[in-house]
């Protein structure tokens, strides 16, 4: 879960995502219960989406360069309210990756090397 509420505009996104090794390449897919009760505005889902899976990408790809995206990821959940926004989902993306890697390597792997 990633909130922030210490100003306007404020942020939240809550996501509960289960991940699995993967041949090659990254996929995503949501369970058909995948959007809490509480979505405001469904034509906004496509983009709280899309904003999740690419901060999955950006932390896979930033945190494992060498290995290349191998992950399967099934959204179990998304609380979506109105104070939801695709930069609060990005952020949220990233936070599930960084968790999964503990979880996975009882520590968080060295990130890699920008450039």
């Amino acid at each position: 879960m990633h909130s922030s509420y210490s100003g306007c505009p404020h942020h939240y996104a809550s996501v509960t995502v289960d991940f699995e090794p993967w041949e090659d390449g990254f996929a995503a897919e949501f369970a058909d219960r995948a959007v809490a009760e509480h979505a405001p505005a469904l034509d906004e889902l496509p983009t709280l989406r899309a904003a999740l899976i690419e901060g999955m990408r950006e932390e896979l790809a930033r945190r494992i360069p060498e290995i290349g995206l191998a992950a399967a990821v099934v959204v179990q959940r998304m609380a979506v309210t109105h104070d939801s926004s695709a930069a609060s989902f990005r952020t949220a993306g990233r936070l599930a990756v960084r968790e999964a890697l503990e979880r996975a390597y009882d520590r968080p792997p060295k990130r890699g090397r920008r450039r």
